[in-house]
């Protein structure tokens, strides 16, 4: 992909839980040291906890919970997703943030929930989400 040119592998997977919970997770394989930026535009308000681990997304009276599972050296940050012309403003949007900078195998992943509480959701490789989903144990 254009967005990580010394990455040899990049995917993606998604998957809804309990109707309640949707985690995001990247893969992406880097055979050279390399700055990765994870992000998502919202227009709800945002506020960083528990070391800058956990979002809380607000708007319309309603309340996102988002929880940094992974890598462990991450962090959270916010920033302002106002574009430069001739693009559309974004007024009112903002970027939630993970930067890295790595080689390697990196995952992350994000657990998006409208309970702030982590039940018990860890991690697992995308090819474990396939395996699953195939019924292979």
């Amino acid at each position: 992909t254009r967005a990580y040119p010394a990455a040899d592998q990049v995917r993606r997977g998604i998957g809804l839980f309990d109707q309640s919970r949707v985690l995001v997770q990247d893969e992406i394989s880097l055979d050279q040291p390399q700055d990765i930026l994870w992000q998502m535009h919202t227009r709800a308000s945002i506020e960083l906890r528990d070391h800058d681990l956990q979002a809380i997304l607000r708007q319309g009276g309603k309340t996102l919970y988002a929880k940094l599972l992974s890598p462990p050296d991450a962090v959270f940050s916010v920033a302002d997703a106002t574009a430069p012309l001739p693009n559309a403003l974004n007024k009112g949007v903002q970027k939630l943030l993970v930067k890295l900078h790595t080689m390697g195998p990196v995952r992350i992943s994000v657990l998006f929930d409208i309970d702030a509480r982590n039940k018990g959701m860890y991690p697992q490789d995308l090819e474990e989400w396939v395996q699953k989903s195939r019924g292979v144990k």
